[in-house]
């Protein structure tokens, strides 16, 4: 004869074919419970790609940027990079979906650029007036 028990710890369970098909369900629960409070967990927690950002976040984040790289040389814009790929990420994330259109196309075309002040001040620009006079790089929303 087999065993006719099973132990957990403490718990001692018949072996049975009810009592497997019952730690069989429990485990299925409790699976989906740890997924479900992982997945909660992963969006509170989360770097907030998808958030929208207002124009005015972005204004302010970008325009003391410009002020530290305007009329400088290439080993300041180097210094800066990555407060430039901040603003590029955090324009991509734009509630205006033309600035987030431009955020979208200034991370592909100007990200590692070793002069980004014309896009800086694209994004400025539109992002603090939201006057797109003179810039031609910003297409229009789809």
């Amino acid at each position: 004869m087999g065993k006719s028990q099973i132990s957990l710890g403490p718990l001692t369970i018949n072996n049975t074919r009810t009592a497997r098909t019952s730690l069989l369900a429990f485990a299925v629960v409790l699976a989906a419970l740890l997924s479900f409070v992982g997945y909660v967990l992963a969006g509170t927690f989360s770097s907030g790609d998808s958030a929208d950002v207002s124009n005015q976040e972005i204004c302010n984040q970008a325009t003391p940027l410009r002020a530290q790289v305007a009329d400088t040389d290439t080993a300041t814009y180097a210094a800066h990079i990555n407060e430039w790929r901040s603003v590029v990420d955090l324009t991509k994330r734009a509630s205006d979906a033309r600035l987030a259109k431009y955020g979208r196309f200034a991370d592909q075309n100007y990200r590692n650029l070793g002069n980004y002040y014309i896009p800086l001040s694209n994004i400025i620009d539109y992002a603090c007036t939201g006057e797109a006079s003179g810039i031609n790089d910003i297409p229009a929303a789809p």
